[in-house]
C-alpha cells in the first residue's frame, strides 16, 4: 500500500513561509497480510503509529489544556515580578504582549491571525501615547496623586465614629435581647 509521509508541523507560519515540498511516499503493507491474528493486530498498530500518528495527537494535547495552563502559569509569574507602582511604566502591557506572542506562535491555525491582531493593536497603542499631550497627562497625573494623600475632615470623621457608635449599640441591645 502506498501512502503519504507524515510531515511534524510546527507552526502554521512554518506552513505558509516553507515553499511546499515534493510529497515524500512510503510504501506499508497492509494490516490484513500478516499471517496470525496476532501478525495482523502489530501490523494494524504498525499502521496507526506511523499513517494515521494517533500518538502524537495524545502527545501534543489535542485540546490545548496543557498549552493554555502553561500560558496561564508564565504570564502569572512574569506578572508578580513586575512592580505596578508607577503608572507611567507600562510593563504589564510589555508582559501581556510577550504571553500573546507566544500564543501566537503556539497555535497551529489561528496564530496568522493572532498575530495581526496584536500587530494592530500595538500600532495602535502607540499611536495613542505618541498623540498624548505629555503636559497634560502630567497635570492629570499629579492632580491625581493628590487626591489621593488629601486628608480626611475632621467633621467627616466624628461623624462616622457617631455613626459607628450608634451601630455598635444596636448590635449589642440585639445581642442582649436574644439571649433573653
Amino acid at each position: 500500500m502506498k501512502v503519504l509521509k507524515y510531515k511534524e508541523v510546527k507552526s502554521s507560519r512554518e506552513c505558509a513561509t516553507c515553499p511546499p515540498g515534493r510529497d515524500e511516499f512510503q510504501y506499508l503493507s497492509s494490516h490484513l497480510a500478516g499471517i496470525t491474528k496476532a501478525d495482523k493486530y502489530r501490523k494494524f498498530l504498525s499502521f496507526q503509529k506511523q499513517v494515521l500518528a494517533k500518538q502524537d495527537v495524545w502527545k501534543s494535547d489535542f485540546t490545548g489544556s496543557k498549552v493554555a495552563m502553561c500560558h496561564e502559569k508564565k504570564l502569572e509569574q512574569k506578572l508578580q515580578k513586575i512592580c505596578v507602582c508607577d503608572p507611567e511604566e507600562f510593563n504589564r502591557l510589555q508582559v501581556f504582549g510577550e504571553v500573546f506572542e507566544d500564543i501566537c506562535n503556539s497555535s497551529l491555525i489561528f496564530g496568522d491571525i493572532l498575530k495581526e491582531i496584536k500587530d494592530e493593536y500595538e500600532l495602535y497603542m502607540l499611536l495613542l501615547l505618541k498623540t498624548q499631550p505629555t503636559e497634560q497627562y502630567k497635570t492629570l497625573l499629579t492632580h491625581i496623586q493628590g487626591l489621593e494623600t488629601r486628608r480626611v475632615r475632621t467633621a467627616d470623621l466624628d461623624q462616622a465614629r457617631e455613626e459607628l457608635r450608634a451601630l455598635v449599640m444596636a448590635i449589642k441591645a440585639a445581642l442582649d435581647r436574644n439571649d433573653k
